[in-house]
This record gives C-alpha cells, structure tokens and sequence, in this order.
C-alpha cells in the first residue's frame, strides 16, 4: 500500500501503471487499456470506456501527468493540446477493432492543480463547443489519493481482481466475465461486449478453479466455493475433471447464460 507522500512522488510511467490503470478497473471501468506512447497516442495516455445512465458505452481519454498542473504557458499548452487531440481524433479498439470517439477526457495528475490552470487551459481550447468543455474533469493528487484510499487501500484484494477481470477479458470475443466484490463476498457476473451479443452468440464456456489440496477427492467445495460463482445446480452427467497439478486441485464447472442469469453443471475435486 502506498503512502500520500509516495504516491504525490510518483514519476509519469508507474503512475500510470501502478495506480490509474487498477485504480480505473478497481471503479467499474471497462477495457482500461494505456494508449501511451508513439505518434498515435494522439493526446490520450488511457483509455477506457463505461456505460452511461441509458446503457450505453461512454468512451473515457485520460490525460496523465505527474507535475504540477499551472497557469504556466508551457504545461497549460501541453495539457491543453493533448485535451483538443483526445476529443478531436478517434482511437480503435484494441479489442474489436471498432473506431470509437471520446465523450469525457479527465486529467488526472499526482501533484497540485493551480487555480488559475484552468482559466489558462480552457482560453486554449475556447474552440471547443460548451458540451465538449462541460465534459473535462480535472483530478488532483489530493482528490487522486481520495480515490486510492477508497478503491485500491485494500491493494492486494483490489489487485488480484483487477488482475482476473483483465485475463478474464480474454476468454471470449462478444462477452466480458467480471469478477466483483460485493457485500455477500465474491461473484461471478457476465457482461456483453457490445449490445446484442448474447443474442448472436450465447455463452457456453468451461471455468476452471484451482482449490486447496486440502480439499479431499471426490468431494464438492461448492459451499466453499459457490459463492465466486453464484448459484449452483446440478446435472447428472458433470464435466470430466482433468489432472490435478502440484499442490491444487482442479474445480470444473460447464456452464451457459442466457437473459436469466448462470446456470452450472455439477463437478467434483480431481
């Protein structure tokens, strides 16, 4: 866990790597992917994406920056130039493919934001229509550390989750698992990729859980265990358990989704 001292001295790249990227997840963001780097950041050092109120996709640039954000023509050209790109060039989905465009542009820094940066970077970017400029949010160190200590204090749990969530992501092209904290402990949820997903392509996929050797063969740690997954059910024809690997067994649960929610085979320890 880092200290408000540590984390207000932080440089540029852990920053970014270290807190904003888990911190985005650890909020509820989606697809938080850094876009830092090269000729086509185009102003944007992270990307990511949440729904709005109608459920819709809301696309989200983050501005980075670990020094002090003032009034100076220098940062405020920076910030400011970097803003008017996020908005003005679309980005690709590094996961779809699909062109998206920035409906928010936050910029987050780890220091001091002066009172008069603002008033400096919004005569820059005067161009821009109203509901552009209504839709810039600044974040200092003070308001960052805020979020730190409310989304990432408990890092370690944090982490791991966020580090789930994000291998998760990978296991199927239309649909999102999520891992989640909640106040019944851990559950397991899906999401779709993009509207209509589960429609053109419903989930039938296999979990794999690693458990304790502990665990006796042939037992079922679903009371244990059920609830990461949610509710259980059972099926007189489970999936076949696979080896077991040094020091774990391996849990198998086939499982479908449709509008209603999950829905599990039975299965055992290897």
């Amino acid at each position: 866990m880092l200290t408000k001292q540590q984390l207000h001295g932080m440089k540029e790249d852990p920053l970014t790597n270290d807190v904003l990227i888990p911190l985005l997840r650890a909020k509820g963001y989606k697809d938080v992917l850094k876009h830092h780097g090269g000729v086509g950041e185009l102003g944007k050092d992270i990307v990511c994406w949440i729904a709005d109120e109608l459920g819709d996709r809301m696309n989200i640039a983050v501005v980075g920056k670990a020094v002090p954000i003032t009034g100076a023509i220098g940062i405020a050209t920076d910030v400011a130039g970097q803003i008017m790109q996020s908005f003005g060039a679309s980005f690709r989905d590094k996961r779809t493919g699909a062109e998206q465009y920035v409906a928010k542009c936050y910029v987050i820094t780890n220091k001091e934001i002066t009172k008069d940066a603002r008033p400096a970077i919004q005569s820059i970017i005067s161009n821009l229509t109203r509901s552009v400029l209504a839709n810039i949010r600044y974040i200092d160190g003070d308001e960052l550390w805020d979020w730190y200590q409310q989304y990432l204090a408990e890092q370690p749990l944090w982490q791991k989750l966020a580090e789930i969530n994000q291998e998760l992501d990978t296991i199927d092209p239309y649909h999102r698992p999520e891992a989640r904290l909640t106040n019944e402990g851990i559950q397991l949820t899906t999401v779709e990729k993009y509207p209509g997903a589960s429609a053109e392509n419903p989930i039938h996929n296999k979990i794999e859980v690693c458990v304790s050797s502990r665990h006796r063969r042939g037992t079922d740690p679903s009371k244990r265990y059920g609830p990461i997954f949610g509710n259980w059910s059972s099926s007189e024809d489970p999936h076949v358990i696979c080896p077991r690997p040094r020091n774990s067994g391996i849990y198998q649960k086939e499982f479908t989704r449709d509008h209603q929610g999950w829905f599990f085979c039975s299965g055992t320890c290897a």
